[in-house]
Formats: structure tokens, C-alpha cells, sequence
């Protein structure tokens, strides 16, 4: 079966954080799957497999070993970004 793969990235957040911010890794989609519902990186209902976003990262300064090298799932949810000025919710566009 066809399965879709997404990469989050904001290139922009480098003058922030001296990096690109993973915001979210996901895989396993089914390729029928053609929006993916508020909070799925949460809930999971599509069963996908997610990785580590950049808030398990070095980068940012997280020590912890356990966390780093990807044993806590906790750090595997989208996260982000936050709009500024109130606007509210971030729209991705997927190309």
C-alpha cells in the first residue's frame, strides 16, 4: 500500500535558534489521506509513525541522553509554530 511522508521544517527560526527547527516527522500516512485533522500528532488515530521534533535537540539544550537519543516519545508531537500579533493558527502549504 501507498504510504505519504511529511517533514516539517522552519528554515526561518535559524536567526532564533542558529538552526532549522523541526517542528514535526511523520510517516506511514495512508496515501489516501488528504488533510490531517487539528491535534493527529496527539491522538494518533491514523496510527502513524512520528520522530523526534527539535525540542529533543542538543541544539537546544537538552542533556538528558534518554531524551536525545529518541526513548521518550513525548518529544514526537508537532509543536509549532506559534503565530505572533494574535492572528491565530499557522497554515502549511505542502508541495
Amino acid at each position: 500500500m501507498l504510504k505519504k511522508v511529511f517533514t516539517f521544517l522552519d528554515h526561518e527560526a535559524i536567526p532564533l535558534c542558529d538552526f532549522t527547527w523541526i517542528h514535526w516527522l511523520v510517516c506511514n500516512i495512508p496515501a489516501n489521506i488528504d488533510c490531517l485533522l487539528e491535534n493527529i500528532s496527539v491522538d494518533n488515530s491514523l496510527n502513524v509513525v512520528q520522530g523526534q521534533n527539535s525540542f529533543a535537540s542538543p541544539y537546544v539544550g537538552e542533556t538528558d541522553f534518554i531524551l536525545v537519543h529518541n526513548k521518550n516519545r513525548s518529544y514526537c508531537n508537532a509543536v509549532g509554530p506559534v503565530a505572533t500579533g494574535g492572528e491565530g493558527g499557522v497554515l502549511y502549504f505542502v508541495k
